[in-house]
């Protein structure tokens, strides 16, 4: 908890230090309004956090941002951390069949030379 309160705290601290400071606000609440169009909210919850913003302070328009930021990332990469677990298994599963495959041959072989030994030896 500390940790991200001084994130929000560097946040403020650049940002007052910005001469277009107005600017900025304007376009962290537009960022803002994309972000919640964008979530998987309902539209009544949208309506309600888009309708609360002009009452918020700047601090928390800054943490809703962030909250928001983190679940847009989220919900767009899901489907690729998916597609990474899928092609992880796929290449999980050829290479513990190429393994039992070489372990097998390797076991043949043994055997094969374990029987010539055993033929010299008579």
């Amino acid at each position: 908890m500390f940790k991200s309160s001084l994130n929000y705290i560097d946040k403020l601290k650049f940002m007052l230090l910005d001469k277009n400071l107005e600017e900025d606000i304007k376009n962290l609440v537009k960022k803002l309004v994309i972000f919640i169009e964008g979530s998987s909210m309902s539209d009544e919850i949208k309506n309600s956090w888009i309708s609360l913003v002009p009452e918020m302070s700047f601090e928390q328009i800054v943490r809703l941002h962030d909250i928001l930021e983190a679940k847009y990332l989220d919900e767009k990469t899901q489907s690729i951390n998916e597609q990474l677990k899928k092609d992880l298994s796929e290449m999980v599963l050829e290479f513990d069949q190429k393994d039992k495959k070489l372990d097998e041959e390797f076991l043949v072989k043994i055997n094969k030379l374990e029987n010539e030994i055993n033929a010299g030896n008579k």
